[in-house]
C-alpha cells in the first residue's frame, strides 16, 4: 500500500509559565485530508507537556535519539503516541531506505477522544499554559509531498528504554547560569569585643530524647496489582519485564512476602 500525503505542519513555539526563556512549548498542528489518508508526523523534540496531559503516557529517549517521543502502555504492550491538534493520536513508524531514517505517520481515524479509557489528558480552557491563550512565535512549515511504498507497522515498538526524572536542582542551576547574582561576596566583619561582663545564661533542664520510631509492621493478605508477565529470556522483553516487576514491587513493598521472600 502506497502512503502519499501532502500536508502543512504548524510548529508553534509558545512561551508561557514553566518554560525556560528562549525555549517555549511546541504545539503541533496537522491538516488531515478528508479521505482519512496517512500523513507524516513530525514528533515533539523534547518532553514539554505537563503531567495532567501525559498521565499514563511518558517520554522515551535513546542514545541515538532514534526513537525519542511519547509512548503509552496499552494491554501490556508499548505503543507510540503523539499530541497533535490538542488530542492524542496513535502513530505508526517504518524505516525509509532512501532517507535511511524512521518515518512516523498517522491518520484522522487514529485520534483518541478526550474522554478515553486510557486516562490520557488534554488542555483545559482554564489552563494558564494552554497554547490557545498564548501567541505563537513561528509560522507554518510546508512539507513536500512524498510517496512511501511501505506497509505501516502492525506491532508496537519493542525496544523500550525507560527514563527517570532528572535532578531539578541541576536544571535550575543550568537555567540561571547566565544570570547576574543579586549580591557579591559579603565582606568579613571583625568580631565585637564585649565591654561588660556577659550575662551567664541559666542552664535549661536536659531535654528528653524522643521515643524510638515504631518499626513498620509488615502487611499480610493478598498482593496488590498485576503479577508481572513471566520472563522468557528474550532480550526484547527484558525492559518491559523490569518495568512490570519494579511497579509490582513498589505496590507491595510493605507486604511480608516481599520483605521476607523465604516465608
Amino acid at each position: 500500500m502506497a502512503l502519499s500525503a501532502q500536508m502543512i505542519v504548524v510548529k508553534e513555539v509558545v512561551q508561557g509559565p514553566g518554560t525556560i526563556p528562549g525555549c517555549g512549548r511546541v504545539r503541533l498542528h496537522i491538516q488531515f485530508p478528508e479521505d482519512d489518508a496517512w500523513v507524516e508526523v513530525f514528533r515533539h523534540f523534547s518532553d514539554d507537556l505537563p503531567a495532567h496531559i501525559l498521565r499514563p503516557a511518558y517520554w522515551n529517549t535513546s542514545p541515538t535519539n532514534r526513537h525519542r517521543g511519547y509512548r503509552c502502555i496499552v494491554g501490556q504492550k508499548v505503543y507510540l503516541f503523539e499530541f497533535i491538534n490538542d488530542a492524542w493520536y496513535f502513530i505508526e513508524q517504518h524505516f525509509d531506505a532512501d532517507l535511511e531514517q524512521h518515518i512516523f505517520h498517522t491518520r484522522n481515524s487514529l485520534r483518541i477522544d478526550h474522554e478515553n479509557d486510557l486516562g490520557l489528558g488534554w488542555w483545559l480552557p482554564e489552563d494558564k499554559e494552554n497554547p490557545e491563550r498564548l501567541p505563537p512565535m513561528t509560522v507554518p512549515v510546508p512539507v513536500e509531498e512524498r510517496s512511501i511504498e511501505k506497509e505501516p507497522l502492525e506491532h508496537p515498538e519493542e525496544d523500550v528504554t525507560f527514563t527517570y526524572p532528572s535532578d531539578p536542582v541541576e536544571e535550575l542551576t543550568e537555567a540561571f547560569r547566565h544570570l547576574t547574582p543579586i549580591h557579591t561576596d559579603l565582606a568579613l566583619v571583625e568580631p565585637i569585643t564585649p565591654t561588660e561582663t556577659p550575662v551567664v545564661p541559666v542552664p535549661f533542664a536536659p531535654s528528653m530524647s524522643p521515643p524510638a520510631p515504631m518499626a513498620t509492621v509488615p502487611l499480610s493478605g493478598a498482593l496488590k496489582g498485576t503479577t508481572p508477565t513471566v520472563f522468557t529470556g528474550e532480550r526484547a522483553e527484558s525492559a518491559q519485564f523490569l518495568w512490570e516487576f519494579h511497579l509490582y514491587h513498589l505496590l507491595n513493598r510493605n507486604h511480608e512476602l516481599v520483605q521476607n521472600p523465604f516465608l
